[in-house]
């Protein structure tokens, strides 16, 4: 399920979800996210189940009480749409969770960069 490595004489854990968290620093780094996508996908008539909508969110939850981190900066690609219900479910976990959230515009983040600041 993790995995320690070292780089640069610092020690970071992979976890199996993807994403990395560094105990010394109290981070936790997630990428390539891409909200919305179920909803866009099932929009143009992709048959996605819509409860994967809120597996994402049950594994983004369960990486972060994994480690507990006081930070989780997310690497880009968190959005994969216009605004949409995903976006306000992440507004909500975001709401919920003990820890300083930093965005990070990726190149499939279209939303505007207003929203990162709310």
């Amino acid at each position: 399920m993790t995995l320690p490595i070292s780089i640069q004489q610092q020690e970071f854990i992979l976890h199996c979800s993807g994403a990395m968290y560094w105990p010394t620093k109290s981070i936790l780094f997630i990428s390539d996210v891409h909200l919305g996508k179920v909803m866009h996908f099932r929009k143009h008539g992709v048959a996605i189940p819509e409860n994967s909508i809120l597996g994402n969110f049950k594994r983004l939850s369960k990486v972060a009480h994994h480690f507990l981190p006081k930070h989780i900066i997310f690497l880009g690609d968190l959005f994969h749409s216009a605004i949409n219900t995903e976006f306000l479910h992440f507004k909500e976990w975001v709401a919920q969770i003990n820890a300083k959230v930093t965005l990070v515009a990726g190149n499939h983040d279209i939303i505007e960069g207003s929203n990162y600041s709310e």
